[in-house]
Formats: structure tokens, C-alpha cells, sequence
């Protein structure tokens, strides 16, 4: 900045003096012959006309030249103020990665193992644990080593699934009841042989009893429980029919010595599903809970 203040010095002095110097010879230049007396530093110099002639051929060279100088002033100048505003612009990018550094999380690893019971499961110990922002997380060995062998680990949808990957769900009991027979109904809580007590269920109290519901051909499976109602000494067998009464599953005969099973089964987006309690007897008192419709990939 220093030397180019001064070159703008420099310039306007020059300039003024080539000026001075061609006002003065505008005013002589029409004598015959001219000379001109120029005092310099208290010696007097006598400019001829061939002296005369020269300065101006090369005042007129000043001229050019000091203009050109300008010119590169003026570039400099634009060329300064674009790397001012890059400066500015590359000051102001670098504040914001600082800001974007400061809200990176603080992640502490550690080297662990895995042991279910006493028994090492051998996992990959490098980072398998780490704390972000104080919150810990499991690498994928100990997942894995928590499953069956035989269920399937997916990550898909920003959802990570074990084993079926699940998309569409609904409780079969919200669904429409398209039909019912006597002696079966909702209750809001009952218990199995065995104690355990669950929440909505349907409970079918004799045989040959059924509800229809409304499935509206929107999922592919059916999941539920079956179990024998708490203190009954009866049998029965549950049955479920897609449409046309085609029938698509029939469970074992569940005594008060079954232990509630799931039922898991496609159905094949069905429009309706029928689930009946069948049996010899004329009782039945098995019972369906935890009734989940689904889509399956």
C-alpha cells in the first residue's frame, strides 16, 4: 500500500510539472528562434529552440507514460479490492468451520468385550464400544451375539430390523367386524393357565364359535397368541380362513397344559379373516391376544 501511495505521488508531481513546462513553452513557441532562461537549483540554463522541441516530443512521452502508469494504478487498485473481498469472504468461511467444530461431538472409544453368562463371544474388541457426548453405543458384534443365529440383522427405511423387516402394521381387533356368533367375545383382560396375563383379547367359550373381520386386502401376515383361558380344563383349536374360506392355518389342540404360542402366517392380503374355535367338545375356552396385522418385504 506504501509504494503505491507513493507512485500516486510521484505521478500528480511529475504531471504538474510537465504542465507548468508546457504553459511556458505554449507562450514562447511562437517567437522565432526562442530561448528560454530555467533556473535550476540557482543556475540559470538557456533551453534553445532544438532544446525546446526535445522536452516537448518528450513531455509528450511523459504524458503517455504517466498514463499508462495510471492505468496499472488503477488495475492494482480493482486487483487490491477483489483480494480484500476474498479475504473477507475466506475470514468469514473459516469462522463458521470454527462454529461447526465446536458443535462436532465428543467421542470417547473404548476396546471391550463381550461375555453372556461367563462365556467370551470372541468379538472384535477394537472400538467396539464409544461414548458420543456421554450417550454409549454398542458396536454391531454385541447385537448380533444378543439374537438368534438365525435371525438377520437389515438397516433400511433409517430403521434397523431384526429379522422380518415390517412395514405397514394395524391391531386386527380395530379393524371391522364383518360377523360374529354367539358365545365368543372381546374381553379387556384375561389370563392362560399358566398366570400370564395379557390385555384385549378374544376369547372363544364354546366350540364352532367365530368372529369375521374386515381386512380390507391391505396386509400380507397375520400375528398373534393363542393360549387356554386361566382354570379351564376344556380343549380347543383355533382355525383361521382367508377369503372363500380357504383355510390357511389350523393350531394344534391347546389344553391347559399348552403354554401361549405365537402364530405367525401370510395371509396373502386377504379381505377378510375369519378365526374360529373348533373342537369336540362343547366347550372350548382358547382365547387370541396381541393380534397384529402386517406388511412384509
Amino acid at each position: 500500500m506504501k509504494t503505491r501511495h507513493k507512485i500516486i505521488v510521484l505521478g500528480i508531481v511529475v504531471w504538474a510539472l510537465v504542465t507548468l513546462i508546457s504553459l511556458f513553452l505554449t507562450l514562447r513557441w511562437g517567437q522565432s528562434n526562442p530561448k528560454v532562461n530555467v533556473e535550476i537549483k540557482g543556475q540559470t540554463i538557456v533551453l534553445d529552440n532544438e532544446n525546446i522541441q526535445r522536452l516537448a516530443a518528450e513531455n509528450e512521452d511523459l504524458k503517455i507514460s504517466i498514463s499508462n502508469y495510471q492505468s496499472e494504478i488503477a488495475d492494482l487498485k480493482l486487483k487490491s479490492d477483489n483480494l480484500e473481498s476474498k479475504l473477507e469472504n475466506a475470514s468469514g468461511e473459516l469462522q463458521n468451520a470454527a462454529g461447526e467444530l465446536e458443535k462436532a461431538p465428543v467421542l470417547e472409544f473404548r476396546d471391550l468385550g463381550f461375555s453372556i453368562d461367563g462365556e467370551d463371544m470372541g468379538i472384535n474388541r477394537d472400538k467396539s464400544f464409544v461414548y458420543i457426548n456421554g450417550v454409549p453405543y454398542y458396536g454391531e458384534d454385541f447385537v448380533r451375539n444378543l439374537l438368534p443365529s438365525n435371525m438377520t440383522l437389515t438397516i433400511k427405511y433409517d430403521t434397523i430390523y431384526a429379522g422380518k423387516i415390517v412395514r405397514e402394521k394395524a391391531k386386527l381387533f380395530d379393524m371391522e367386524v364383518v360377523k360374529k356368533t354367539d358365545y365368543c367375545g372381546f374381553h379387556d383382560t384375561i389370563k392362560d393357565t399358566y398366570g400370564n396375563i395379557y390385555g384385549k383379547s378374544f376369547f372363544f367359550d364354546r366350540q364352532n364359535t367365530s368372529i369375521t373381520f374386515n381386512t380390507q386386502r391391505g396386509y400380507s401376515h397375520l400375528k398373534c397368541t393363542a393360549a387356554l383361558i386361566n382354570g379351564s380344563s376344556q380343549t380347543g383349536i383355533i382355525r383361521i380362513k382367508g377369503d372363500h374360506d380357504e383355510i390357511i392355518f389350523t393350531s394344534p389342540e391347546i389344553t391347559n397344559m399348552t403354554e401361549a404360542f405365537p402364530i405367525d402366517i401370510p395371509i396373502n392380503q386377504a379381505s377378510t379373516i375369519t378365526i374360529e374355535g373348533i373342537g369336540d367338545g362343547s366347550w372350548n375356552n382358547v382365547f387370541i391376544t396381541d393380534a397384529i396385522l402386517y406388511n412384509q418385504e
